[in-house]
């Protein structure tokens, strides 16, 4: 019980599932509505990070593609072909099966925009996820 306990505080230790709980807290206090100053605040910090988090990953692929070793090469072409094969088909598969929209067009467009939200890179976040929980950093990265 006692390594529940410790494993449940540590989870709610963890910066994102700390700041998810702040937003829902946030979201019932102030109404869902968020405040002019607030919001502004809240804008330039979200678009700060997309910069900031792609700064990160280059800085963390110096000099790391030379110590890939065969094994964590090949996994290197496997998870980036099935990034960049399997994931639009997988988003927009689920798209299909999901969406129940009596339109047909509403539903072509909604099954095309996941398709081409699969295509975009996921490098930058995953980064930052894989430096914080001490994974294969150098096979995360490049």
């Amino acid at each position: 019980m006692e390594i529940l306990g410790h494993g449940f505080l540590r989870v709610l230790q963890n910066p994102i599932v700390f700041m998810v709980f702040i937003g829902i807290a946030s979201n019932f206090i102030l109404a869902q509505k968020v405040p002019d100053y607030l919001e502004k605040f809240l804008d330039g910090l979200a678009s700060s990070f997309s910069g900031s988090a792609l700064f990160y990953l280059g800085l963390t692929m110096v000099g790391q593609i030379k110590k890939l070793t065969k094994g964590s090469f090949i996994a290197l072409i496997l998870l980036i072909t099935a990034k960049l094969l399997l994931m639009p088909l997988l988003c927009r598969e689920m798209v299909e099966l999901l969406d129940k929209s009596n339109t047909l067009a509403n539903h072509t467009s909604l099954a095309n925009y996941a398709f081409l939200y699969g295509v975009f890179p996921a490098a930058p976040g995953v980064a930052i996820f894989a430096t914080q929980f001490n994974m294969e950093v150098e096979i995360v990265c490049a």
